[in-house]
């Protein structure tokens, strides 16, 4: 356990000089729209919102993406009670730049894969707590220190097989540009 910790500081040095290339955008972010579900304890309808952060490295125009996201969904109005639970998703993908990285104006589209966990122990009876296979692709516009942005966030995995799970895709997200 030592020496792990060891290799992981000394990682964090060589790290250092890449620090000047690499863009934190935290943001939070909304998904208009209501999330509908069919399970054996009837319809709910739900509503999501999420935090995150991401991060582009590099100074060029194609950039890696990586990050983290937080979603949390709230379902109400079924037999069973109402209910919520939280992912935690880690996007890794690509983003291009349309304009070279130093201007304060700039149109970043992305994709990336977002394998997610499932937190907190309040879901429906028929939840299946597995790993949470999403994609999210968007853009993001970029004024000055401000970001807003539209992704589409869409779930591979299927976490009621007993029913039906109909989510709203679109987040619109404000951040911010570090």
């Amino acid at each position: 356990m030592f020496l792990r910790c060891l290799f992981f500081i000394a990682g964090l040095f060589f790290l250092i000089p890449i620090s000047g290339q690499v863009e934190v955008n935290p943001y939070v972010g909304f998904v208009p729209g209501k999330d509908r579900l069919s399970t054996t304890g009837g319809d709910l309808k739900g509503s999501r919102y999420l935090l995150g952060i991401d991060a582009l490295l590099g100074a060029g125009q194609l950039a890696p993406l990586g990050g983290l996201f937080y979603v949390q969904q709230r379902y109400e109005g079924g037999a069973s009670g109402d209910f919520s639970y939280g992912r935690v998703h880690l996007p890794l993908g690509v983003a291009y730049r349309l304009l070279a990285p130093d201007f304060d104006l700039n149109l970043v589209p992305s994709l990336a894969l977002a394998p997610g966990l499932t937190l907190g122990s309040d879901a429906a009876p028929d939840f299946m707590r597995e790993l949470d296979w999403s994609l999210r692709a968007g853009a993001r516009l970029y004024l000055d220190t401000v970001t807003v942005g539209v992704h589409y966030l869409l779930s591979l995995t299927d976490h009621y097989p007993e029913g039906k799970e109909d989510p709203a895709g679109v987040v619109l997200t404000l951040g911010a540009r570090f």
